[in-house]
């Protein structure tokens, strides 16, 4: 028991590249929805409405009186103004989301949730969406409505930072020649792919370094660079900072 995606069937490849590592996910059309959660339990469920929110909205109701205590985070392609927001909060959305939408913190958004759910074991405990500040323009550029190969590649790297990387990995990943690959990504990220594989790292090496008990050294590991002066060296060019430094500076806040 755990995730339920909903969506129409041209959107299915995108939210089975989502990796929610050791959690269930299973996917069903709109029209198949009633059925599919009647017959499936789910702790979250992800709706992906496209732009037939009024359809949506009605099923969204009839999920929730079949389901009052699954929270559902409810996706549309369409701008909600405020009366069509507060409609959707009424029918029983714990969270809304217009796309495109950033896959990373909708990938938090699950995760908070399933989190929340096992821990509170509340009907209704407030949900608050994950932010993190500095993760740059380039993270906040990565949403839906890249192609489903370079989304395939991005999670793979997400998913893989303490391992080794390599090109001819993530072009298997994306199904694509190392060519076509390379030019795919940079185009829609802006930068290469183990450009993009290094920023990572230093962003979940900033998480890292906000832990007491972790060490400098442990943390170069965790984030997949073969030694700390190869940790020290990306985080300073990138960060203008060594990481104890930045740790520090943590503390004095």
């Amino acid at each position: 028991m755990a995730v339920i995606v909903i969506a129409e069937k041209a959107n299915h490849e995108l939210y089975r590249s989502f990796r929610l590592i050791g959690e269930k996910v299973d996917i069903c059309t709109m029209r198949e929805a009633l059925d599919f959660v009647k017959q499936h339990p789910a702790e979250v469920i992800l709706f992906d409405s496209g732009f037939e929110i009024k359809k949506g909205l009605y099923l969204l109701k009839e999920i929730k009186d079949l389901h009052p205590d699954v929270p559902i985070i409810f996706l549309t392609e369409d701008k909600l103004d405020d009366s069509a927001a507060a409609e959707t909060f009424r029918a029983g959305a714990r969270d809304f989301v217009e796309k495109p939408v950033n896959i990373f913190q909708l990938q938090n958004k699950i995760k908070n949730l399933l989190r929340i759910k096992r821990i509170s074991k509340e009907k209704r405990t407030p949900f608050i969406p994950s932010q993190d500040s500095d993760i740059g323009e380039t993270f906040r550029k990565i949403t839906t409505n890249k192609p489903v190969c370079v989304l395939r590649a991005i999670l793979y790297i997400e998913e893989n930072l303490s391992e080794k990387i390599s090109l001819d990995m993530l072009a298997k990943v994306a199904n694509l020649s190392k060519y076509h690959f390379c030019r795919l990504f940079s185009r829609h990220t802006g930068m290469t792919p183990m450009k993009f594989a290094t920023f990572m790292r230093i962003h979940r090496a900033k998480e890292l370094l906000k832990k007491e008990d972790l060490t400098v050294s442990i943390i170069a590991t965790q984030v997949g660079f073969n030694d700390l002066g190869t940790l020290i060296r990306q985080f300073k060019k990138h960060a203008s900072v060594t990481p104890t430094t930045y740790k520090n500076s943590l503390n004095k806040i």
